[in-house]
C-alpha cells in the first residue's frame, strides 16, 4: 500500500473515531525528560498534528525525576476532562523493571498500556580520531595489553549495557567509567580520559563532524543513512543491536477508543511533515508498531536485557 493510500486510509479511520472520550479537554503528552533534548523536541513536533487530528488541544508535559515515576504517576493521575498519554522509553519499561528493586517501578508497567511504537535511536561505537583505534581489532588488540575504559552518561543506561556486552563479546577486560551525562563523557573520550563509548548520533554529531570523534561502528541491523559509511558491528563480526527506543503508552484504563484514536493520529503525524526525515538527521529511525507488535517489541527488549542487567550486578536501589 503507498503512503498515500495509506494515510487516506487512517484519515478515514480517524473521522470515525473522534473526539476522544474525555471531550471538550485537553490531551497530555508526558514526557520523563527535560525540556529540551531530541525527545522533547519529537514531542513538540507531534503538539500541533496530533491537536488537528484528534480535534482536542495536545499539551507537552515535562515530568523528570524518580527514575520516570514522576511523569508515571502524572500519567496515572487525570483530572477530570483530561486525557494523558505518556512518551515512554527503553530504560523506562525494559530496563527500570530489573534495575530497581522497588515495587512502584514494575507495578508502574503494569498501570500502563502500549499505544505505539514511533522511533528507534541505534548507538554509535564512538573512539577519539586520534587515538589509532580504527577498527575491532584494534581495540581488541589493546585490551589484550591492558584494561579498557568506557564511558557512558550513567549506570544502568543502554549505552552502559551496550559497552558491557561488546567487551565481553570482544573477549577484553573493561572498567566502566559512568557520568552524569553524556556530555561529560563525550568530552573525557575526546581528552583520553576514556577508550571507547557507545552514544546516540544525536548527541555525538558535532564532535564527528569537526573530526575530534570516529565512527568504529553502529550497533543497528542496518547502516545509519547520516553516516552510511559507517558499518554495522555485525558486519564487523559482532552482531550486537542497542538502540533507545520512544513510543507512546497510556494508562491500562484508558478505553479502546481513545487508544484506537491516538494510535491512527500518531500514524498519520509520523508519516506527514516530513517527520521521517527530520529524525533521520538526528540518527533516528520511524518504527511504527502499533498495540500487540508494540507490546510483544517490549517484551523483547525486557527479556534482552533483564539477564543482561542480573549477570552484571546493577542495582539503582
Amino acid at each position: 500500500m503507498s503512503t498515500t493510500s495509506l494515510r487516506m486510509l487512517l484519515g478515514v479511520l480517524l473521522m470515525c473515531l473522534t473526539p476522544l472520550t474525555a471531550g471538550a479537554g485537553s490531551i497530555n503528552l508526558v514526557l520523563p525528560f527535560p525540556p529540551a533534548g531530541a525527545v522533547d523536541q519529537l514531542a513538540r513536533d507531534l503538539e500541533k498534528p496530533l491537536a488537528r487530528y484528534l480535534g482536542e488541544p495536545v499539551v507537552v508535559l515535562n515530568k523528570p525525576g524518580a527514575g520516570g515515576m514522576v511523569a508515571i504517576r502524572t500519567t496515572l493521575t487525570q483530572r477530570a476532562g483530561e486525557q494523558s498519554f505518556l512518551m515512554a522509553h527503553t530504560g523506562l519499561l525494559s530496563l527500570n523493571p530489573f534495575l530497581f528493586r522497588s515495587v512502584d517501578q514494575r507495578m508502574a508497567a503494569e498501570q500502563l498500556r502500549p499505544v505505539t511504537l514511533l522511533a528507534q535511536a541505534p548507538l554509535l561505537l564512538l573512539v577519539r580520531a586520534d587515538s589509532g583505534l580504527t577498527s575491532l581489532e584494534d581495540l581488541r588488540a589493546v585490551g589484550k595489553q591492558r584494561r579498557l575504559r568506557y564511558g557512558s552518561a550513567g549506570i544502568g543506561t543502554v549505552a552502559h549495557l551496550a559497552g558491557a556486552q561488546f567487551a565481553h563479546d570482544l573477549g577484553v577486560e573493561a572498567d566502566h567509567i559512568p557520568y552524569r551525562g553524556a556530555i561529560q563523557a563525550l568530552t573525557d573520550l575526546v581528552g583520553g580520559e576514556v577508550d571507547f563509548m557507545f552514544e546516540l548520533l544525536v548527541g555525538s554529531s558535532p564532535l564527528l563532524s569537526d573530526g575530534r570523534l570516529r565512527a568504529v561502528a553502529v550497533a543497528a541491523d542496518s547502516r545509519l543513512a547520516q553516516v552510511e559509511q559507517v558499518p554495522t558491528l555485525a558486519e564487523l563480526g559482532q552482531p550486537l543491536v542497542f538502540s533507545s527506543w520512544f513510543g507512546v503508552v497510556a494508562p491500562s484504563n484508558a478505553s479502546e477508543q481513545d487508544i484506537a484514536a491516538m494510535q491512527a493520529a500518531l500514524a498519520l503525524a509520523m508519516e506527514g511533515d516530513g517527520m521521517r526525515s527530520q529524525l533521520a538527521g538526528k540518527g533516528m529511525v520511524v518504527d511504527l508498531r502499533a498495540g500487540l507488535d508494540f507490546e510483544n517489541f517490549i517484551q523483547a527488549q525486557s527479556q534482552f536485557y533483564g539477564p543482561m542487567i542480573q549477570r552484571l550486578g546493577i542495582q539503582l536501589d
